[in-house]
């Protein structure tokens, strides 16, 4: 019998890695408000781009951390993964563009549970669209693999 015959253990998920997330969001968040501290004290303009995408990024690094901690069973491929971060930030944000600018020409500024019900909307069509034809992966784990990079990428641009 050859070591290549020996099935593979799955490997153990450590308490440091289950909750690196925690981690993440301490580390981040102290790094906010050392960078807000900063900014107040120094009222140096060129420090507010870089405290609004710290503060943006904090929570959906801790998710990426929380998920990839949990070590669940993904069989997507990483050009889905790639693909959705890319083409669904690209076309959600044409989308959401398009009929945010239709609606609010068309209605006024009272409608704006419509704007963001076409904003959320528009960040579903691309991992929908790779869900659809990716049939084989159908489990809970792929879904959100694919869906996580739009949605950070989603709130990163908002917050910019």
């Amino acid at each position: 019998m050859s070591v290549a015959d020996i099935p593979a253990a799955p490997p153990a998920t450590g308490f440091a890695r289950r909750h690196a997330w925690l981690a993440v969001l301490v580390v981040g968040a102290a790094l906010f408000i050392a960078e807000e501290r900063t900014l107040v004290a120094t009222q140096n303009p060129n420090l507010v781009p870089s405290a609004i995408l710290l503060g943006a990024s904090i929570v959906p690094l801790a998710f990426v951390a929380f998920v990839y901690g949990r070590r669940l069973p993904y069989r997507v491929p990483g050009i889905a993964v790639a693909a959705s971060a890319f083409l669904g930030g690209v076309i959600g944000t044409i989308v959401a563009a398009t009929l945010e600018f239709d609606v609010l020409r068309d209605l006024g500024g009272l409608p704006m549970l419509g704007v963001g019900l076409i904003e959320e909307t528009s960040k579903l069509l691309v991992p929908l669209a790779l869900l659809i034809p990716l049939r084989q992966h159908r489990t809970r784990a792929d879904g959100l693999l694919i869906a996580l990079p739009r949605f950070a990428r989603s709130t990163l641009r908002e917050a910019l």
